[in-house]
């Protein structure tokens, strides 16, 4: 009989998980390419409960392998963050996304591209006004680069949003490119 992986899930983020959350991006991956900052549990807070509570149009989920959460996901229209919008110049119905593995023992071994490409089926190709899904990594951040390009995404350009650090490497797939 053959293996069969965990199954993944993505639930909602709600108040009870930002222990967690703040946990996850005080350290490692999460913290060097995601937060890139220090971030107490204050500041997590003021990051993430406008998004649990609808404020912020970001729909953030835990991501859960078999049932045990490993990582967040986050999605939003581009359109939505206007500031991020002009500086990208991507076609109207693109969605945005930002992931991270937050567990140590599962960076490196597939599940961020496996999240990935099953939350964009889920969520985000499922609506009809979603005409594309972009990311934007660091550019040296060579780790996620392959692993977005492992399941379709093709680089577009690099920019350098208002107000951020470092520049972003926007990579972009389609709903026919989606592997």
């Amino acid at each position: 009989m053959p293996d069969h992986p965990p199954p993944i899930q993505f639930v909602p983020l709600t108040v009870a998980d930002l222990p967690r959350l703040a946990r996850w991006l005080a350290a490692g991956d999460a913290r060097r390419w995601y937060a890139r900052r220090d971030m107490s549990y204050a500041d997590v807070q003021a990051e993430y409960g406008p998004k649990i509570s609808g404020v912020e149009p970001a729909r953030g989920s835990l991501i859960e392998l078999g049932g045990a959460p490993i990582g967040y996901i986050q999605s939003y229209l581009i359109r939505d963050y206007p500031t991020y919008a002009a500086a990208l110049r991507i076609e109207p119905g693109a969605a945005g996304l930002d992931l991270f593995i937050g567990e140590a023992a599962y960076l490196h071994r597939g599940f961020g591209s496996r999240a990935l490409a099953q939350y964009i089926r889920e969520f985000l190709f499922t609506e009809e006004t979603v005409s594309c899904c972009v990311v934007g990594p660091d550019p040296e951040n060579a780790a996620a680069i392959r692993a977005y390009g492992k399941i379709g995404f093709e680089y577009v350009k690099t920019v350098q949003v208002p107000g951020e650090d470092c520049p972003e490497y926007v990579l972009r797939v389609t709903r026919e490119g989606l592997k």
